[in-house]
């Protein structure tokens, strides 16, 4: 059957220069944003990097992203505990650098509860050993191995505050969607959004209203203005925090709240 589309609106056409703007401060605020240190990953080797996807620019990108906003102050002088849930984790990288520097600046912050998932066996192994060496306080952190979140759906149902999640975005054929491997890591379908459009209902399932915060790269194969509608169907506005140029893709941390 040949797929409708709708043909487009000059109150699109509006939008989309405005998502363009939106863009163009992004990047001016990538480059102002100083490089976030990265957490030791002294104690992987090159096997596990064979199972597990290796930090990379979009990995960078991200916890520039978690510095940004904690310069900013997020969540400061809140009282009761903060919980953050990383999906698709990998060697959690950007959960690790979140609890490493919750409390590096002067304001008062609560205590912050860690979850991450991972449908690849291999990731969880590494993020747990990542979390042991580099988190003062691994007993706050729980792995969860599941198809994004979906085995936390009813604990964290409108709790998540800080959601953080470097999906799978490139596009490829379905077929190689739905791995439990490192593919799983890229393989993203049809321009890239199989698995960001699954994810989207639960993001507006986990997070706390009105609060919660999630943290998503995109590129622009994934179209990010389509993608923002559609959270915004949901009560949630999606807009770019950090863009960079990252070889031959552009890479951006959309910030998604509710409205």
């Amino acid at each position: 059957m040949t797929e409708f589309h709708r043909l487009p609106s000059k109150h699109d056409e509006q939008h989309s220069e405005q998502w363009e703007k939106l863009n163009t401060e992004a990047e001016i605020r990538a480059k102002k944003e100083p490089t976030a240190p990265m957490p030791d990953l002294d104690h992987l080797t090159s096997d596990d990097f064979q199972h597990v996807y290796e930090p990379a620019s979009d990995t960078f990108l991200l916890i520039d992203a978690i510095q940004y906003e904690l310069r900013s102050g997020l969540f400061r002088d809140r009282l009761e505990p903060v919980i953050a849930l990383e999906l698709g984790c990998g060697t959690a990288v950007p959960s690790v650098f979140l609890r490493r520097h919750w409390q590096d600046v002067k304001y008062f912050r609560p205590t912050l509860l860690s979850f991450a998932t991972d449908v690849n066996p291999r990731a969880l192994e590494v993020a747990q050993s990542t979390v042991k060496i580099a988190d003062p306080h691994p007993h706050f952190f729980e792995f969860v191995r599941c198809d994004l979140a979906s085995s936390l759906l009813n604990g964290l149902h409108r709790r998540v505050s800080i959601l953080l999640f470097n999906p799978p975005y490139v596009s490829t054929p379905d077929e190689e969607v739905g791995g439990v491997d490192i593919e799983a890591s890229w393989a993203g379908g049809k321009n890239g959004r199989r698995v960001i459009d699954r994810a989207i209902s639960q993001i507006e399932h986990l997070l706390e209203k009105p609060y919660g915060m999630a943290y998503l790269v995109t590129v622009e194969d994934n179209n990010p203005f389509e993608l923002a509608q559609r959270f915004q169907q949901l009560g949630l506005k999606m807009r770019p925090l950090l863009r960079r140029k990252a070889f031959n893709e552009r890479l951006t941390i959309q910030k998604v709240e509710w409205i």
